[in-house]
């Protein structure tokens, strides 16, 4: 995958920068820069299973990708597409 454009990069070198929009996951380190996207929870564009971070900032940066299968979340929570 290509590594997203930052704005004004290199002269704001971003600890963490977050993106989305298109249904992905991503995870890479680029210039000492934690770049992520989260994918998508019920339209992910890679596989059947959707995506979503928990990211937490604390004395250090953690974050984890969790992975869902689609056709469960919707059987399970049905009233949110209807």
């Amino acid at each position: 995958m290509e590594t997203p454009r930052l704005f004004g990069y290199p002269q704001h070198h971003p600890d963490i920068y977050l993106y989305g929009h298109t249904h992905l996951v991503k995870e890479q380190i680029y210039n000492n820069c934690l770049i992520l996207n989260p994918g998508s929870i019920t339209l992910p564009r890679d596989d059947w299973h959707g995506s979503y971070i928990i990211l937490t900032i604390d004395k250090k940066v953690t974050y984890k990708v969790v992975r869902i299968n689609v056709e469960t979340f919707l059987n399970q929570y049905q009233c949110f597409i209807e």
